[in-house]
Formats: structure tokens, C-alpha cells, sequence
């Protein structure tokens, strides 16, 4: 449990990020959250797992990037250790730490003296991590403050997590809904049933080498056949390209 007067902001700061819908909107208020919990905090950024890789889903300066960005190239650093084994990773004094030898000291000639780097999960595994830095050696020492950077970050990762889900379902009603459109069109204008109209739909897409929701939003918005390629309206079905 949190300390009693660290309750009330915990709770401000996740509603503030339940109430989020938009992904790139919940990652903004993220980082200008963190320099809230974490006041020793200069620059701020958020990690994310990516295949094999990393990449910066947000920051709040140039630096921040910087020094995340050559974590990921020499794949070393606390953010790359807190995306794969969490929880957390902290350094009061970066040019000395030689847990990472190959980026600690070129991310201390960039001007980073102190971190704390905390890993985000989705409950079964890590997916990220927010990473707070400060150019003054000597920071994050407060054994309380990290401790609500990691309470904190589990209502972030809750968050992150329920806002992926609704952008998820979202693009899906969109598709069904432009694919619904689109075989409309194509069965009042070629006499087809809703079948043959989706077999259309897919013969287009092999042939446009183009997946069929992309293609579906093009012809509800134009409501023409791309590029007027009549003839692959009697072609012979092919199998259905992987939507």
C-alpha cells in the first residue's frame, strides 16, 4: 500500500489515465505525469517492446530520446533490462555504474547523471518501461519516491493496456463497418449477393496486392472500383488473401 498522503494523488493520477482514450493522448499524460511522482525527473520517455526491438513512444525532450535510442542500438541499458525482466532499474551516478560499460558512460557525456527506468507489464509479461532521468548525479535516493514511481507505474501499465483494447476494437468496428459499405456498393452496382460481393472485394485485393479493409475504405469513399478494372468482376475466384 501506498503511504497515506501518497494515496490521494495516486488515485488523481489513474483516473486521470483511466479517463485516456486515445493511446497517443494516455502516453502524453504519462511522461507529465512522471515529473509529478518523481520530482527529481528532468526528461522522461516511455519504451515500448517492438518485435525483437525497442523503439520511444514518447518524450518529453530530445535527450530523453537520445539516450534511449542508443540503449536500443547497443541493445544495454536499464530500460532494455526493465522491457525484458522488470521491474526496475536505478543509477544515482551513471558515468560510475558499470552495469551497462558500453552505454553508461556515452549516456553520461550526453548529459545524463542519475535514472530510474520502471518496467511496465500487462500482468503475464513486460511490455515497456517508463524511464525518468536527471542530469545531476545523485537523484531518485529517496527510497519512498521510488517506491510510488512503481506503484504508480502499475496503474499506468493498467491503463496503457485498456486504451490498446478500445483503439483495437475501434479499428475493428471501422473495418467491419467500410467492408459492410463497400459490398453494398458492389452488389447494387453488379446485380451480386453478399457472398460474391465479398469474393469480389478479396479478387481486388490479391490483384492490388492491398488488404481488404484498406481497399473496403477506398471504394466507400470514392464509390468506384480502383484503377476500373471491370474485368476481375467476372474472373474466376481466388482464395481469400489474409485480411
Amino acid at each position: 500500500m501506498p503511504p497515506a498522503d501518497d494515496a490521494p494523488l495516486l488515485a488523481h493520477l489513474a483516473s486521470a489515465l483511466h479517463h485516456e482514450r486515445d493511446h497517443q493522448a494516455a502516453l502524453r499524460t504519462v511522461v507529465t505525469q512522471a515529473v509529478v511522482v518523481l520530482p527529481d525527473a528532468e526528461h522522461v520517455s516511455v519504451t515500448v517492446r517492438e518485435g525483437r526491438g525497442w523503439r520511444t513512444a514518447e518524450s518529453t525532450s530530445e535527450l530523453a530520446l537520445r539516450v534511449d535510442e542508443l540503449q536500443y542500438a547497443l541493445e544495454e541499458g536499464p530500460c532494455v533490462d526493465s522491457t525484458i525482466a522488470g521491474p526496475w532499474r536505478r543509477s544515482g551516478d551513471l558515468a560510475r555504474d558499470d552495469r551497462w560499460p558500453a552505454w553508461a558512460p556515452r549516456a553520461a557525456g550526453l548529459g545524463v547523471g542519475s535514472l530510474v527506468s520502471v518496467g511496465l507489464s500487462d500482468g503475464r509479461r513486460p511490455f515497456g518501461a517508463v524511464n525518468l532521468y536527471a542530469t545531476r548525479t545523485g537523484r531518485f535516493v529517496d527510497p519512498r519516491h521510488v517506491e510510488r514511481t512503481a506503484l504508480w507505474a502499475t496503474h499506468v501499465s493498467a491503463a496503457l493496456c485498456a486504451v490498446e483494447e478500445v483503439s483495437g476494437l475501434r479499428a475493428a468496428m471501422a473495418s467491419r463497418h467500410a467492408i459492410g459499405v463497400a459490398q453494398g456498393l458492389l452488389m447494387a452496382r453488379y446485380d451480386l449477393d453478399q457472398e460474391q460481393a465479398f469474393r469480389l472485394l478479396c479478387r481486388l485485393s490479391s490483384h492490388r496486392n492491398q488488404k481488404v479493409r484498406d481497399l473496403a475504405v477506398h471504394i466507400a469513399a470514392t464509390r468506384e472500383l480502383p484503377d476500373s478494372d471491370e474485368s476481375l468482376v467476372t474472373a474466376p475466384p481466388s482464395p481469400s488473401p489474409e485480411d
